[in-house]
């Protein structure tokens, strides 16, 4: 299955080996550094020099922490295994619809994990953003539980410990009608179509929710989300036209563009926020842009990444 455009068969190696240049230059990157912040950054202040307190006394630095090892940790981590994914699916004849499905998940990461790191908060917003993305973990961890028949046990402890926390730093719960835990500070959390709305415009998209709506058509196989890409091809023998499947070379540089621009951004505000040399990090994604967007309808750019 190939592009649509002359000379789409090298447009697609090239997008890929962009995910593996990128994925490379931020393995690198966090190499030079060990696994504090540095020296006066934001985030050496905010774990370890804040002024909050609440019942338990001052807060711990492992509270102050998660947020960090939550959104610059995790999330971050499997943005980049889901690179890794997208990258192996990207190629001179590949499928009309994985990837774009990955590409989504990658972007749903990248809102979220960028919202905690908002280098404008405070480090107490901070860690209500992650407790929220923190109780949304185990909300969804109930449900696996459930359905494997268990008792709720392994629920009732993490909601538990989560109130026990919340309580000493002083954060109030937010409950429902029937007294479950459902949000904190006043507030529950957003959808991912809310998110992602919010985090696109930075990336240059600014109709966010309808290229979400868009994705989630093709995740989903919705009829409208398939049939954007098959076209009809000659009729039969009986006068019915089999669909031929047609993946325009935009929807392979959307793909790589945004999910690359989705990982590094969240990868500057972490090193933004601990102290590091975000300015490369910036940089990279300025030159990741330019090749990627560039190379669209210029077949001469896409040299090919060792």
């Amino acid at each position: 299955m190939k592009t649509s455009t002359a000379s789409d068969d090298t447009y697609a190696p090239f997008a890929a080996s962009w995910i593996e240049n990128v994925l490379r230059f931020t393995n690198d990157f966090s190499n030079l550094y060990g696994n504090v912040p540095e020296a006066d950054s934001t985030a050496e202040q905010e774990i370890g020099h804040n002024a909050e307190t609440g019942p338990g006394g001052p807060w711990p630095a492992l509270d102050c922490s998660r947020p960090y090892e939550i959104a610059g940790g995790l999330m971050t981590l499997a943005m980049a295994h889901l690179l890794a994914s997208l990258q192996s699916m990207i190629g001179p004849e590949m499928a009309l619809f994985g990837f774009q499905s990955v590409t989504r998940s990658i972007v749903e990461t990248g809102a979220r994990a960028s919202w905690v790191l908002e280098p404008e908060i405070g480090i107490r917003e901070r860690v209500v953003r992650s407790t929220l993305l923190e109780l949304e973990s185990v909300r969804e961890a109930k449900l696996v539980e459930a359905a494997a028949g268990g008792d709720g046990s392994n629920f009732n402890r993490q909601v538990a410990d989560l109130k026990i926390r919340l309580a000493l730093l002083g954060i109030d719960e937010k409950l429902d009608k029937n007294g479950r835990l459902i949000g904190v500070d006043g507030r529950t959390l957003g959808s991912r179509l809310d998110s992602v709305r919010k985090f696109l415009p930075g990336l240059g998209v600014p109709r966010g929710e309808m290229w979400y709506r868009s994705m989630s058509g093709v995740s989903h196989s919705v009829l409208y989300g398939v049939t954007e890409y098959l076209k009809a091809g000659p009729a039969d023998v009986t006068g019915k036209a089999k669909p031929v499947p047609e993946l325009p070379i935009h929807a392979v540089a959307n793909a790589a563009f945004l999910s690359l621009d989705a990982y590094l951004t969240v990868v500057q505000r972490h090193a933004e926020l601990w102290g590091r040399e975000a300015p490369k990090v910036a940089s990279k994604r300025l030159e990741m842009k330019g090749e990627l967007l560039s190379a669209i309808n210029r077949p001469e750019l896409r040299i090919h990444r060792s």
